[in-house]
């Protein structure tokens, strides 16, 4: 059996994780008619993989925390995380 849809949207965004997610809203927001697709469920993919802490969310543990967590994040990376990012 074949199964035929079709759709149309302003904006597809691919990925449902944090980043995926994110840019679905902001794009809604402004208006646009939004298709989020991703391979498995959405809030998805290593943003809420559980391997960091919290919900898989990493964020500064207030403003004395930034550059802390900047260098944790370097150090992890181990030569991938971009420094200008």
């Amino acid at each position: 059996m074949r199964i035929e849809a079709e759709a149309s949207c302003d904006v597809l965004v691919v990925g449902g994780g944090i980043a995926g997610t994110q840019a679905a809203v902001a794009a809604a927001k402004e208006g646009a008619r939004v298709t989020l697709a991703c391979a498995g469920p959405t809030f998805s993919g290593s943003s809420f993989a559980g391997s960091t802490w919290g919900v898989g969310l990493v964020g500064p543990d207030g403003a004395d925390d930034v550059d802390d967590l900047a260098r944790a994040i370097r150090e992890l990376g181990q030569g991938m995380a971009d420094p200008v990012l």
